[in-house]
């Protein structure tokens, strides 16, 4: 229903048009707040990939140091050894690994066939615990 006023207009169709142009720019405020909602979002993904994946390579140069640190305290062909806030004790072993794919290939395997693929090799573990004061 519309109302025509003193300067001959009509409010309703008005009012009905600033309705709809409002309703548009929230809808569009809306629209913005989501997109930059999502911006965010996705920035803070790839922030979050990015920094376990520096993570993981900076833990893999430290197991890697690790390692030669752990070879250096073999040398000293003692099997505990004291620092000044922890202590190694080192485990020698030996550890066999047998390619059984390769044996599974050939059927009938024998028990020199299972020999001949099985390798041995020298493993050494340190482990460490925090000195108590």
């Amino acid at each position: 229903m519309s109302v025509t006023n003193e300067s001959g207009t009509e409010e309703s169709s008005q009012d009905e048009t600033q309705d709809k142009e409002d309703i548009m720019e929230i809808s569009e405020g809306r629209a913005i707040i989501n997109y930059i909602k999502d911006l965010l979002k996705t920035r803070r993904i790839k922030r979050t990939v990015d920094r376990i994946g520096n993570l993981r390579d900076r833990v893999a140069k430290l197991k890697a140091k690790g390692k030669d640190v752990e070879g250096l305290l073999y040398q000293y062909g003692e099997y505990v050894l004291e620092g000044r806030t922890f202590i190694a004790t080192i485990v020698p072993s030996e550890r066999k690994i047998t390619d059984w794919q390769k044996i599974a290939i050939d059927l009938g395997a024998s028990k020199q066939k299972i020999a001949k693929n099985t390798r041995t090799f020298d493993v050494m573990a340190v482990r460490t615990k925090r000195i108590k004061k």
